[in-house]
């Protein structure tokens, strides 16, 4: 099955729309009753778009008839020209049972042809009446169209074939655990003691695939929830070995929040000990909802709001869901001591933070430099490479014991 629903990066219009939309164009600018653009399947032409100006075209969306019993097959075999002005008097088609039963009088048809020289299926369209105008301008205006359409067709169905294999790579990555969870340590920026870790999620390819393109790969496919509660179930394991007064934060999409599958999963979890961290990799539709669900957790665990400052979603997160924490987004930390207006922006979120009563936390902190600005600025916590980098479960408990 071919979903054209998706939307383009170019223009945010879905595929559908976009090729529906050179249908009519097609139809209307040559005055013909019907055009349609069909696929090749076996033995058979199926119908995946078509533009009418009413239901009794006798050619409807998903309808198909067989191949060697269509204009298309001929037209493609190269048998039959592909501008006909009239149907009744033309070889081969006069006896076709389309010319009589739809009627077709004049037709224009192109092969949809893909780059590798496959033959898709075609673009077509008839008037019921003879057309003794068409001329090659019209055909030159379909055989445009046809380029593009199959150009579509063709980008769609590689994406298709990719988003399945994404789709069959995420699930088995779930059913066979197939991730890492490590452990990044948030300290004190005053002393540098230890105040919790971050669970971060690592992948087999990390070297090729980012861990945020699998979580979008995940949501693309449907796989989202399943994988933020595998990942979740992993991370929180080291809750019972952590000591009293340090936190482990796990990030949480707002889907699976909403989803009400969260507060089953943390069930006999130590929610004391435990940060929610709301990320950005999905918007939040229902703030009402997702506060609803969340207020479900027992326990005096934490919320923060990450990436602040990164766009308008964090800010709507901080103002409709009253975070305890926000982690300022490491855009504004990197050279924060060189950048005198990233200074005062951040001095803007601290002096917000603490009339909030809301606790700071500046990631990606990657030198001393940075660390002491951010201190001078107010920002009580941090983490990044200047401290430590995520680890394993058995080495972050190890620092826990040692310090930093």
């Amino acid at each position: 099955m071919i979903n054209l629903s998706k939307k383009s990066e170019s223009n945010g219009q879905s595929i559908e729309s976009t090729i529906q939309s050179i249908l009519d164009g097609i139809r209307k600018y040559l005055a013909m009753d019907v055009a349609f653009v069909s696929r090749f399947t076996n033995d058979a032409r199926e119908f995946l778009f078509v533009s009418a100006d009413d239901d009794m075209s006798g050619v409807t969306v998903g309808s198909s008839d067989p191949l060697d019993e269509s204009y298309c097959h001929y037209i493609a075999q190269g048998t039959l020209p592909e501008i006909i002005k009239d149907a009744a008097s033309t070889p081969i088609v006069c006896d076709l049972s389309a010319t009589r039963s739809l009627p077709v009088g004049g037709h224009l048809g192109v092969p949809l042809v893909f780059s590798n020289g496959t033959t898709f299926g075609s673009i077509c369209c008839f008037s019921h009446e003879p057309a003794f105008d068409l001329n090659e301008r019209n055909l030159n205006l379909v055989q445009i169209a046809a380029k593009l359409v199959a150009e579509l067709m063709e980008q769609h169905l590689e994406r298709q074939a990719s988003d399945m294999q994404a789709r069959a790579r995420i699930s088995r990555t779930i059913e066979r655990g197939d991730f890492e969870v490590v452990y990044q340590p948030i300290v004190s920026l005053a002393d540098r003691s230890l105040w919790g870790f971050e669970a971060l999620a690592r992948f087999p390819d990390a070297d090729d695939v980012s861990p945020t393109r699998w979580f979008e790969e995940a949501f693309e496919a449907g796989l989202a929830i399943d994988l933020d509660l595998a990942l979740i179930n992993r991370a929180v394991a080291i809750l019972p070995r952590l000591d009293e007064g340090i936190y482990l934060s796990i990030n949480v999409n707002a889907s699976t929040a909403l989803s009400g599958k969260l507060t089953e999963e943390l069930s006999g979890a130590e929610l004391d000990k435990l940060v929610i961290e709301l990320s950005e990799h999905d918007a939040v539709k229902d703030y009402g909802a997702l506060n609803e669900n969340l207020r479900k957790l027992k326990g005096n665990w934490r919320l923060a709001v990450d990436d602040v400052g990164a766009g308008y979603s964090s800010l709507r997160h901080i103002l409709d869901v009253g975070p305890d924490i926000m982690k300022l987004d490491m855009t504004f930390v990197r050279n924060i001591d060189r950048r005198p207006s990233r200074a005062a922006l951040v001095k803007a979120i601290v002096t917000f933070a603490k009339a909030s009563g809301t606790l700071l936390i500046a990631e990606g902190i990657e030198n001393y430099q940075e660390a002491e600005e951010l201190q001078r600025l107010g920002v009580e916590f941090g983490q990044g490479y200047h401290f430590a980098r995520p680890a394993s479960k058995e080495q972050a408990l190890s620092l826990q014991k040692r310090g930093l």
